[in-house]
């Protein structure tokens, strides 16, 4: 069971169409210091696109091509890296990755550029999804920025049972920083989505054992999901131990149990709101 994130509307997420023999470009506002950006580009691997890269002073890298797939270029007093892997291992498309380090100066703030060259688009829709990889902080923000498919991994995992977060009040109200998908694959996550807006729990690390703390997040609502699967696969490891179910039949019966489900996936929501105590009636 993984949370779903809490990226939407953080701007941590861009997508672009590849225009065949053309360029478009994906843009996005840098401020505050750190130790280094790092931002992946991953598009259909049908499609033979280059790159470049421009920073705030308008200074443009050599283009990163399947030619030319490892480039290095000193941009503005910062080391910037692009490097393009074909067919990458853990999916079989293309990946550019992006590194700017503060080398030897900060990393400059500013409209940062790269841009996508359309050199030969195969694919169906030619599209290209930029994720940067940040810390709270949040320093590099995309514009415009795609809300969807902002799930964090390994949450895109089919076989993760991904869980956003929503309110406990009726009617239910999805919590506006859950991260929505659907996967670069179109893939349906979230799964589901469960309680995740002001959740008290024991507060860990402190000398008062009795203390509680109330926090806000998808990382409070995988837990009511973690734990409603925990009770199914107890009482099933009691009654049935040598037919314990796996990991693609909880997530159906999640689905299929989940509280206002209406047959059809939906980017936040998944396909419903977790209901245990049905999920445990039909699996017990």
């Amino acid at each position: 069971v993984k949370s779903a994130g809490n990226e939407r509307g953080h701007g941590g997420h861009a997508r672009v169409r590849a225009a065949p023999g053309g360029v478009v470009d994906v843009t996005w506002t840098s401020s505050g210091f750190r130790f280094q950006d790092y931002l992946e580009a991953w598009y259909d691997a049908a499609d033979d696109l280059s790159f470049t890269l421009s920073d705030p002073a308008g200074n443009v890298s050599p283009e990163a091509s399947p030619s030319s797939p490892e480039v290095t270029a000193a941009l503005g007093g910062n080391v910037c890296k692009l490097t393009l892997t074909e067919h990458h291992r853990d999916n079989g498309d293309n990946r550019l990755a992006l590194t700017i380090l503060p080398q030897p100066d900060a990393i400059q703030t500013g409209t940062w550029t790269l841009s996508v060259i359309g050199t030969t688009v195969r694919s169906r829709e030619g599209w290209v999804d930029v994720w940067v990889e940040r810390d709270r902080a949040r320093a590099v923000t995309f514009n415009p920025q795609e809300p969807n498919v902002t799930i964090s991994i390994p949450g895109t995992a089919d076989t993760v049972i991904t869980v956003g977060a929503c309110g406990s009040a009726e009617p239910v109200r999805l919590a506006p920083f859950s991260s929505f998908g659907r996967t670069r694959k179109d893939g349906p996550k979230p799964d589901i989505c469960a309680p995740g807006i002001d959740i008290a729990a024991a507060e860990a690390g402190g000398a008062d054992h009795e203390a509680a703390v109330t926090m806000s997040g998808t990382s409070m609502a995988a837990p009511h999901v973690a734990g409603a699967l925990a009770l199914v696969l107890s009482h099933r490891a009691k009654t049935d131990p040598a037919n314990q179910y796996n990991a693609q039949q909880l997530r159906q019966a999640l689905n299929r149990t989940a509280r206002n489900r209406a047959g059809f996936h939906h980017e936040g929501y998944g396909y419903g709101i977790l209901d245990a105590a049905a999920l445990f009636e039909r699996l017990k």
